[in-house]
């Protein structure tokens, strides 16, 4: 994706501000089947991590030539908001179109804050 970065929607002032900071990269997150709760866990406490040595993070979910949509509710929840789109073209799959999302330490600090976010952490902090 980061080679492919000026080719992709991302508005100019942001792609400039992403270059000047440490951004790590989630790629098409997904989880088995009935295991979405797990999957939240286990990305939540990845993306807690992240922000431990980056400013930000991109994440990306592929719309065309199908949309998944299976990980926009937890990519909202944690403070990710769409920010453009890029093409990929891969020799097995052919044409891929992904949305691009955005977070900051800061969307992922509101969050945090919340109440909802405190049970949510106290809960994933319980030995299984």
């Amino acid at each position: 994706m980061y080679a492919k970065r000026h080719s992709s929607t991302l508005p100019p002032a942001l792609l400039t501000r992403l270059e000047r900071s440490k951004v790590a990269y989630f790629d098409q997150l997904a989880a088995v089947p009935r295991r979405g709760l797990d999957a939240a866990g286990l990305a939540y406490r990845h993306l807690l991590d992240t922000f431990e040595s980056h400013d930000a993070v991109i994440a990306t979910t592929v719309v065309e030539p199908v949309e998944n949509r299976a990980a926009v509710p937890f990519l909202a929840g944690v403070g990710f908001r769409a920010v453009g789109s890029i093409d990929e073209e891969y020799p097995q799959v052919g044409r891929i179109r992904s949305r691009l999302f955005l977070a900051d330490s800061a969307a992922l600090g509101a969050v945090r804050a919340t109440p909802l976010a405190a049970r949510y952490e106290r809960r994933l902090a319980r030995p299984v």
